[in-house]
């Protein structure tokens, strides 16, 4: 290769081939790989700054690869029979080998060995070529992988055990290949003719073809590499490509790819990637909305990225790196990354990395005392002095010892092939371990994970088939999840069973022969239909009642039109999109537009909404909010600390500002409750101020609320596994929790202050990975759920005059029947229009409607009618607000927020948009003060104050006098009421389907002394009854619907981020989320309030979230760790990079928090862990992942962005054409550049 000075890849990836001196260089996105004037690589800088050197022996075969770090591994040889060469015979390291090779007696490969005793075997079975490998047995012995060949010793197919991803190769003598999936679908693939380094055609499939040109390799427009020139998608849409090499004064030698995108389309698009043509890195890249360059050092890393906008704003990061090695000076190594900073201004949000300066002592003597290595991640130290350290690393590099800005540490095991065996969260007692956390995995021989075993002693495990895919997801008590997979993967059956096989939950599909799902299909063999266009966009969605929803898309496959119910009530919503693929434009059915004024960051700069008028923002050079002006003109400025926290919301009224406070524990937290760093410590606001308390672990042991002076304090207490064991109420008040062997509630206990323990709960019992099915109350009173197979509700029974209704459910799933089995039998039949918005409530014995409900396209209530007469609905003709009802005129604020109903009621706002007052038509007033949590804490008339207090998920706990003396408390399982402290007694609840409360028990007299029918109005509008006993002694109990307060000042229900209006059936304020809770911004759970909840007043939760909450707290780590993901939290933590500062973030969050915090069981852990994982097993419509995380971002978060897109992509695919994108739940996934377009894929880490 000596004579030539830069050569370029002919494969399309722009890889580089260079000359210096008497080496050559090939340039790769990971970093430079070095070959010396034989040919051979023999040393690799990788642009994370370390280093790999090959070393040969005197017959220039390698023997020994090293590590900028000083770790290694040596090959060993053996003679070949019969010929003079060498065979590797085995890989080690300082511990012995890592893998040892077999040949047969034809020097071919027969198996590898590995450090564990498992081994590998290859097989060699094709009568012509000896030396095709036909064949692979696992470690198991199980023949996991099948080739074939021809006559001509072309593969002609490959699979997996049991015909698993199978794929078939036909040659065709026209040059073509045929392809065959594992599903029967045929792709034919033609090259381009003859000259050389053929190249990929056009590719031909059931759903169309798609082709591709090049450029000549000859004449005119030569071009040897024959990069791309034009690609023809098969829905018509044309890319092109042109290149240009130039020379730039700053940037040298450069080659230009200009790539307009949809060319013949309205939606062209075109970007220019610049790369210097001897690396073939990136160094600029030009779109409409921005340009960024990226300036690199001479060792090929990235020194400063800038990304500037047509308006002149800019946003820099800058790195720096070890320059020369002075170990003194914090550079072992060269190349080290230093420090990152950017891109806010100066250098407060810098963030720094140390690394140790030499080998441990114990190097010198090897093994276990080696426990870091010249140039190991020593420290990340984060803005605000916030360090991480890593105390030890194995013999491998991978860390074992770390310690949190807590000084907690945490302990990494590994198995001997490498994979995280085990965790171990330190506790206080270093002369003990039985206050440590521990997480242990186990797996299989050929590396998939067999069993997690939580910190509370808990179980999953997991099978697998003879082709390693999962078919079966267990518990310790025999319930199992269990998947039938077809030929290429795809779930096509799930059905959940108990320990004696029965089936308690179920789902099919059916996928067409390019895995896209055309048919879902539930549990009662209801299917939903979907149909797709020529590029995969999903076009259609058929109902089981056969509604029909299309979607249409532009040319760059972006959601332009929907159109639900086709032929029916047709509610047509539209999108549009700037050159980056970010919407500007939304158009509901009514054809009202929402638009959105983006800067060249893709942030929102103006939102005007018919609903709630226009809406500014600002912003700092980190993409944080710094203003936001709403159409009241009130303007809330938010500042930030050097971590990007939240610290202040101000106001032009200091009254109405918000504080936050973090790492600095308060003086209410006492010995053993201050480990707070980088955890919120405290909030003051308008209502007064919340402190927060935590332990070592991190688990909130207390919180103080101080409203108006009066102090409300709540403590957890855990057990050593991290399971909620108590919680105390300001009142001293204590509900304690049992547990069983699965880590699942099976017990409450209440002791009221003052008083004795009683058995609140017991017995408590749940379907396989399901909701609740039964509980025992103290008194013995039973309460039991029953579900059918889609894990929907059937019946809720209670003998006596409690709860005791069964439903009924249409194809779709909305709720049809509702019989009150306690009232003799008397039920309600219900009537649903084509998008699931209740019409109807009629008597179920005579068909006559009780209440009836009619809806514009929207989603906007147009009529109520009951036995009354009829009231109509007016609405604004530019907007959803609601301006009269049967003739009572409604007003509302710039903002969209209700004023007046008639003469009835008015209204007022904090500065913050929350309820601040309500005035009645007697002029009787209302005051309302919210914290900072946007929880209403403080309610006055007149004379009376009442202090209300709520848990760490939202939920109402009590009402307390402005004494602090309680006036009612609520115990909660989960997401359900299930217990009434008053008056020093504890009386019973039972909630609905819903978690709804519709009863109040007294115990010693067994009978219900509140009850809330669910045969009244379903939007919630009836009273309920306070004296159903009949014995003049009323109980007032004011919690509605999921996440309701009902308050009698108001007429409304605090809804926590709203207040909810049950007579209309919506909300007195527009959606604080916009549109992503539905077109109809005040409308109630889209107007079917008997199948939804929505607890936070901000979006209707889907069933199966709603269960998942208790879930959460029943099952604890079975159901937050197994249906969130506890597979892919083990194996994400040991799938981690084993270099670089992401590897501890990898290791900590994939390891640790998926697997162990599922086992943090209770109130406050529980609920969450539970909806993540209810939300990761039915994740909602529309999440948006468009955030492009920018390097300092990722830095703040301990993830090497670089490091994360190698691992999923690889270090062939060009992954700087590929960016980080976060998603608005905290996912971090790769797209394309600029976060556009499809996920390319997910990965484990979380921005946030």
């Amino acid at each position: 290769m000596v004579g030539f000075m830069s050569r370029q890849a002919i494969d399309g990836s722009g890889a580089t081939l260079r000359t210096s001196g008497a080496d050559t260089i090939l340039s790769l996105e990971d970093g430079l790989y070095r070959f010396n004037g034989s040919g051979r690589l023999y040393r690799v800088e990788r642009f994370a700054g370390d280093t790999i050197d090959i070393e040969f022996d005197d017959r220039k075969r390698i023997a020994r690869v090293k590590h900028s770090s000083g770790r290694s591994i040596q090959f060993g040889y053996s003679s070949a029979l019969g010929s003079g060469e060498s065979d590797l015979a085995y890989i080690q390291d300082q511990n012995g080998p890592l893998v040892t090779y077999g040949y047969d007696g034809q020097d071919r490969l027969v198996s590898a060995t590995y450090r564990d005793g498992s081994a590998r075997h290859y097989l060699y079975e094709h009568p012509a070529y000896n030396y095709a490998l036909t064949g692979i047995e696992d470690e198991t012995g199980t023949r996991y992988a099948t080739y074939t060949y021809n006559a001509d010793g072309l593969a002609t197919s490959s699979e997996h055990a049991g015909m698993a991803q199978k794929a078939d190769f036909q040659y065709q003598s026209d040059g073509a290949t045929v392809h065959t999936n594992a599903l029967g679908a045929v792709e034919r693939i033609t090259f381009t003719g003859a000259d050389p380094y053929r190249k990929i055609a056009s590719i031909t499939t059931q759903a169309g073809t798609e082709s591709w040109t090049y450029a000549p390799y000859s004449g005119t427009g030569s071009d040897f590499r024959r990069r791309v020139k034009s690609h023809a998608h098969r829905s018509g849409r044309i890319d092109l490509f042109t290149y240009q090499d130039l020379t730039d004064p700053v940037l040298g030698e450069v080659v230009i790819k200009r790539e307009t995108e949809a060319s013949n389309r309205a939606e062209a698009t075109v970007t220019e990637v610049w790369r210097r043509r001897d690396t073939n890195q990136i160094v600029k890249r030009v779109s409409s909305a921005s340009t960024q360059t990226w300036v690199h050092n001479a060792r090929g890393q990235v020194v400063q990225e800038t990304t500037v906008t047509p308006a002149g704003a800019s946003r820099t990061t800058t790195n720096t790196y070890c320059e020369q090695i002075n170990p003194q000076m914090g550079c072992p190594v060269l190349g080290l990354l230093l420090s990152v900073d950017g891109p806010l201004p100066g250098t407060a949000d810098i963030v720094t990395y140390t690394y140790y300066p030499e080998d441990a002592p114990g190097c010198a003597s090897g093994g276990a005392a080696c426990i870091y290595r010249k140039g190991d991640l020593w420290k990340t130290i984060q803005p605000l002095g916030i360090i991480t350290e890593v105390l030890a690393y194995n013999g491998d590099g991978r860390p074992q010892l770390v310690m949190d800005p807590n000084g907690v540490v945490t302990e990494y095991q590994y198995t001997p092939r490498g994979w995280l065996a085990s965790t171990t969260v330190k506790g206080a007692d270093d002369a003990s371990t039985a206050d440590d956390r521990v997480t242990a995995m186990e797996y299989l021989p050929t590396g998939q994970v067999s069993r997690v075993t939580s910190p509370d002693g808990s179980v999953a495990s997991y099978e697998y088939d003879a082709a390693q895919r999962l078919i079966k997801v267990g518990d310790g008590a025999g319930n199992t999840i269990q998947y039938t997979l077809d030929a290429a993967g795809n779930r096509i059956h799930e059905s959940y069973r108990g320990p004696d096989g029965q089936v308690t939950r179920t789902q099919s599909r059916v996928y067409n022969g390019l895995s896209q799902l055309v048919t879902l299909a539930d549990g009662q063999a209801n299917p939903t239909d979907f149909t797709y266009d020529a590029v995969g966009n999903q076009v259609s969605v058929t109902s089981p009642l056969g509604h029909v929803t299309q979607q249409e898309y532009d040319s760059l496959n972006r959601l332009k039109r929907t159109l639900q119910d086709v032929g029916g009530i047709g509610a047509e919503t539209g999108f549009k999109y700037d050159a980056e693929g970010n919407v500007v434009e939304v158009s509901d059915p009514k054809g009202l537009k929402t638009t959105y004024a983006r800067n060249g960051f893709g942030d929102v700069l103006t939102q005007v909404s018919p609903d709630t008028g226009t809406t500014t923002f600002t912003y700092d050079s980190a993409g944080n909010v710094l203003s936001r002006t709403d159409a009241r003109g009130v303007t809330a400025s938010y500042s930030y600390d050097a971590l990007g926290r939240t610290t202040a919301v101000t106001f032009i009224d200091p009254a109405a500002d918000i504080h936050y406070v973090y790492d600095q524990p308060s003086s209410q937290c006492t010995e053993g409750e201050r480990a707070g760093v980088g955890r919120l410590a405290s909030m003051i606001d308008p209502s007064g101020r919340t402190d927060y308390c935590y332990n070592l672990m991190g688990d909130l042991v207390r919180r103080v609320q101080v409203t108006d002076g009066q102090a409300l304090t709540l403590r957890y207490a855990y057990e050593a596994s991290g399971r909620l064991q108590s919680m105390t109420y300001p009142d001293g008040s204590l509900v304690d929790y049992g547990y069983d062997a699965l880590g699942q509630v099976i017990s409450m206990g209440v002791t009221p202050a003052g008083g004795s323990r009683e058995v609140l709960l017991q017995g408590l019992k749940t379907l396989p990975f399901g909701p609740v099915t039964t509980w025992t109350f103290g008194n013995g009173r039973r309460l039991d759920r029953s579900y059918d197979q889609d894990y929907r509700p059937v019946a809720i029974s209670d003998a006596r005059d409690g709860l005791n209704v069964a439903f009924g459910f249409d194809p779709v799933g909305n709720m049809t029947s509702l019989t009150d089995v306690g009232q003799q039998g008397q039920g309600a039949t219900l009537d649903y229009d084509a998008l699931g918005r209740l019409t109807a409530f009629k008597d179920a014995r005579t068909g006559v409607a009780i209440e009836q409900y009619s809806y514009d396209a929207t989603g906007n209530r147009l009529s109520f009618a009951n036995s009354a007469g009829t009231q109509l609905y007016v609405y604004a003709a530019d907007s959803h607000r609601l301006t009269s009802v049967h003739g009572a005129t409604r007003t509302y604020d710039t903002a969209g927020n209700t004023l007046t109903i008639g003469s009835e009621w008015q209204y007022a706002y904090d500065l913050a948009g929350q309820l601040s007052s309500s005035t009645d038509a007697a002029s009787v007033q209302a005051t309302y003060r919210h914290n900072a949590a946007r929880q209403r804490v403080l309610q006055q008339a007149g004379a009376e104050r009442a202090l209300h207090l709520h848990g760490q998920g939202g939920e109402w706990l009590g009402r307390y006098a402005e004494s602090g003396a309680p006036a009612q408390q609520v115990v909660w399982l989960g997401s359900r009421p299930v217990g009434l402290l008053q008056a020093g007694r504890i009386l019973y609840i039972e909630s609905d389907h819903l978690g709804s409360p519709r009863a109040v028990i007294d115990p010693q007299r067994d009978v219900a002394v509140w009850s809330w029918s669910m045969l009244a109005e379903a939007f919630g509008s009836a009273a309920p009854s306070e004296d159903p006993d009949q014995n003049g002694i009323a109980v007032t109990f004011d919690l509605r619907f999921p996440g309701q307060r009902y308050e009698l000042t108001s007429g409304l229900s605090y809804n926590y981020f709203r207040d909810y209006e049950a007579k209309s059936g919506r909300y007195s304020q527009s959606d604080p989320i916009g549109l992503q809770g539905g077109p109809s911004t005040y409308a109630y759970v889209g107007s079917a309030p008997l199948s939804f909840a929505d607890p936070l007043g901000l979006e209707k939760n889907k069933r199966c979230v709603v269960a998942a909450e208790v879930v959460g707290v029943v099952c604890g780590t079975l159901g937050g760790a197994v249906l969130g993901g506890n597979l892919g939290a083990a194996g994400g933590g040991a799938a981690c990079s084993v270099t670089g500062p992401g590897a501890l973030v990898c290791a900590g969050a994939g390891g640790l928090s998926g697997a162990a915090a599922g086992g943090f069981v209770g109130g406050i852990a529980g609920q969450k862990a539970g909806r993540a994982a209810g939300e990761a097993f039915c994740p909602e419509d529309g999440e948006r992942c468009d955030k492009k995380l920018d390097t300092a971002l990722l830095r703040r978060a301990g993830i090497d962005g670089h490091a994360v897109k190698e691992d999923w992509l690889g270090t062939n695919k060009g992954i700087s054409f590929y960016d980080l994108c976060g998603c608005d739940d905290g996912r971090i996934v790769v797209k394309r550049m600029g976060c556009r377009g499809a996920v390319v894929e997910e990965t484990n880490y979380r921005w946030k």
